[in-house]
């Protein structure tokens, strides 16, 4: 990995002799700033043209685990980052992601709802009564930072929601990984 090394404005002012050190930096900063070194400017993502990444790259974002929860009522939109009860992704592409969860209730009458979400509005909502699992799969298109986010409650206190299987894919110009709050 290429280290950072901060250059001073002194260095480089027209008409002084250029240093070798000041140069070697020159070559090596660009690359430090690419593998993200320690010190050295992070790149926003956000300042990317969509053009400017590859395209097909297959993207996928896959839950661990099992994950239940006893809310009676969806989490804010936007604030939360309970992985039992809320998850969601900024996308960095166009195209059509596919959602995939399966999903049921703890308790024998009660029901497991799942909502999925766009920017912070609703684009479907999922129900399924009893413990059988229901596996669903939507499709949603998205543009460059769209979020894309899944709530999941039970339809009654005490008796819970779980979901598990949760993956967001596709095979769209680029998308990051990390969970966002939804």
């Amino acid at each position: 990995m290429a280290t950072w090394t901060t250059i001073p404005d002194a260095n480089l002012e027209p008409d002084k002799p250029a240093r070798s050190i000041d140069a070697l930096a020159l070559r090596d900063n660009p690359v430090a700033i690419a593998e993200g070194a320690a010190g050295a400017p992070k790149i926003d993502i956000l300042g990317l043209e969509n053009g400017d990444i590859a395209a097909g790259d297959a993207v996928s974002w896959k839950q661990s685990g099992l994950q239940s929860t006893t809310q009676t009522s969806y989490l804010s939109a936007g604030v939360s980052d309970d992985p039992t009860a809320s998850i969601g992704i900024r996308v960095y592409c166009e195209g059509t992601v596919r959602i995939d969860f399966t999903h049921y209730s703890t308790g024998p009458s009660e029901s497991s709802i799942v909502r999925i979400l766009k920017n912070d509005i609703q684009i479907i909502e999922f129900t399924n009564t009893g413990t059988t699992h229901a596996t669903q799969t939507y499709d949603i298109a998205v543009v460059f930072g769209d979020i894309i986010g899944l709530q999941q409650k039970s339809s009654f206190y005490g008796e819970g929601a779980a979901w598990f299987g949760l993956r967001i894919s596709g095979d769209i110009k680029f998308m990051v990984n990390s969970p966002v709050g939804v």
